[in-house]
């Protein structure tokens, strides 16, 4: 679970440099104004947020193969993704 968070994390960041840049984009302002530019953005944040989503998505699929059916690591696979989907406040809130 903790590795399904840690790919949550990572596309998440990738999901939010993506909109960082089309907010420079929209208003005008230039990446070269930056304290520090990254090579090949934002490229590279389409590529991380593409493929850690894959890996999101294919990490446990050996559970759907016949016969590999192993409820733990369906729920350590799955459960955090769709957690992330439907946040809930904690009670009392």
């Amino acid at each position: 679970m903790t590795s399904v968070c840690g790919l949550l994390t990572w596309s998440g960041i990738a999901f939010t440099y993506i909109h960082f840049h089309r907010g420079l984009k929209a208003q005008g302002i230039d990446r070269k104004l930056l304290p520090y530019r990254a090579p090949l953005q934002p490229f590279l944040a389409y590529f991380a947020f593409i493929f850690s989503c894959i890996i999101l998505l294919f990490q446990g699929f050996a559970v759907f193969i016949k016969g590999q059916w192993d409820t733990s690591v369906f729920i350590t696979s799955y459960f955090p993704i769709v957690r992330l989907r439907r946040p809930r406040p904690p009670l009392g809130w």
